[in-house]
């Protein structure tokens, strides 16, 4: 598995799982780790829905920036559009540190009217997981703090373990939470506890983010990535059902 890439996998019982793999930057989000991301998402898109008829309505269907599919791209896992769930975990200690620092400060540089693109892409990569036709899960294995706790909100179910640690930090960087943080978060726990959350920066534990209900599930560290199998098999569902 190379250090920096996506991975996706087709387990046991039609249960896909996609793979944050940066650990040595504790799966910081980049933008071409994004770009990757959402290519990868299209290319699921186009496995498990009636193929399009042409490649420009493959990629306009589920980006708003036209992203080209890549012909030298290794082809998905046999069965790929035959998975009813799919698992999104990151590789090493940490689910997701957030976003890049280097690729933060990059834009600072930059005048606002340079940079709204920019992220606008950079948000949009990751949260393609929203077009997916079928249940998505985060397992979120170690911590995941400001984009990238954002980025479990996208999908359908959060489960986590009681030690990890959970945060949507940006205010305490003076910045605005991004990541469709500020849209997702009230639709899960509500606008009072999620103004609360985001405006104080803190730092949850897995039983006080599942008391407040922006996990769904704590599951032990023994057995992290089986219990969230169990789950998917659990919520996955047969195509027209969805």
């Amino acid at each position: 598995m190379k250090d920096g890439s996506n991975t996706f996998k087709v387990l046991p019982n039609r249960v896909g799982l996609i793979t944050l793999n940066h650990p040595k930057s504790l799966n910081a989000l980049t933008f071409s780790m994004g770009y990757e991301f959402k290519n990868l998402i299209q290319r699921l898109n186009h496995e498990l829905t009636s193929p399009p008829s042409s490649i420009d309505e493959i990629v306009s269907s589920t980006s708003p920036v036209p992203l080209p599919l890549n012909p030298d791209t290794p082809p998905l896992p046999e069965y790929t559009n035959q998975i009813n769930s799919l698992i999104l975990t990151g590789s090493g200690r940490a689910f997701s540190a957030g976003g890049s620092l280097p690729f933060l400060y990059s834009r600072t540089s930059l005048p606002p009217h340079l940079n709204s693109s920019t992220m606008y892409n950079f948000y949009t990569n990751f949260l393609s997981l929203r077009s997916l036709p079928i249940p998505t899960i985060s397992a979120i294995n170690g911590p995941a703090i400001g984009a990238g706790a954002c980025v479990t909100l996208a999908t359908d179910y959060r489960l986590t373990t009681a030690e990890n640690k959970i945060g949507f930090n940006f205010t305490k960087l003076g910045i605005h939470p991004g990541m469709g943080g500020s849209h997702y978060l009230p639709r899960i726990i509500g606008t009072s506890k999620a103004s609360r959350v985001l405006c104080g920066g803190k730092t949850y534990g897995g039983e006080e983010a599942k008391a407040l209900g922006m996990v769904d599930e704590l599951i032990d560290s023994e057995n992290f990535l089986e219990g969230a199998i169990a789950v998917a098999e659990e919520v996955r569902c047969e195509r027209l059902s969805v």
